[in-house]
């Protein structure tokens, strides 16, 4: 059990960014069957459970990631930038934010090759604060960024999406090469008609489409 975490509750990081991934001495980690809850309580840009840099190859799994009021731009799980091949996977993530916090996105990928497969995203308030109206940031349930280092290749499968705010997808800007697969996922009780937020290299500014408009992509 890790809770009361004033920045990240559980991390993986590695310094430096000579060599690639293959030389990444953080790698081939497994963090499992943790109990998370109330952290981030005095920082922004973190997550409760998060990794940087060259890491490789680690596994998130069996994790319950809940009750926190991400009060400063912060996310449930977060594979910030430079991250090579996580796989994130049977975890639930629930009740995020829902104090009126700023919960950005319950999960955020950047980096290259990760899969985020079987996991449950319930009642998290992913939402623009009305501090921020007059220039929002991109958000979204799941949130694909576009941060420093490569960012490519992403899968999203067989993960339910239940009452999960504004947005379930948010992709700044979004190019094919993003995604490798994204189905047989399961929204419901979805509280917008704007599923997918995401701009392109192509073209100038960013649009917000429906779930018909994101299916016809």
């Amino acid at each position: 059990v890790v809770h009361d975490t004033r920045r990240f509750s559980i991390s993986l990081a590695a310094d430096g960014f000579d060599g690639g991934p293959n030389t990444s001495h953080t790698r081939e980690n497994v963090i499992e069957y943790n109990d998370v809850s109330h952290g981030n309580t005095d920082s922004q840009d973190t997550a409760l459970i998060y990794h940087w840099g060259f890491v490789w190859r680690n596994v998130i799994r069996y994790n319950r990631v809940h009750d926190s009021p991400q009060k400063f731009n912060a996310f449930g799980i977060y594979l910030d930038d430079w991250g090579y091949e996580t796989t994130v996977e049977n975890n639930v993530a629930c009740n995020l934010g829902n104090d009126g916090g700023f919960l950005r996105g319950v999960i955020s990928v950047n980096g290259v090759g990760h899969r985020i497969l079987n996991n449950v995203f319930k009642n998290n308030i992913v939402r623009t604060p009305a501090t921020w109206a007059s220039n929002p940031p991109t958000l979204g349930a799941a949130r694909l960024a576009n941060g420093n280092g490569p960012h490519s290749s992403h899968t999203f499968e067989r993960n339910i999406f239940f009452r999960t705010g504004e947005i379930e997808y948010t992709a700044m800007p979004f190019e094919a090469s993003e995604l490798v697969s994204v189905d047989h996922n399961l929204y419901w009780g979805h509280l917008s008609n704007q599923f997918v937020h995401l701009s392109r290299s192509n073209q100038p500014g960013a649009s917000s489409l429906t779930f018909n408009e994101w299916q016809q992509l």
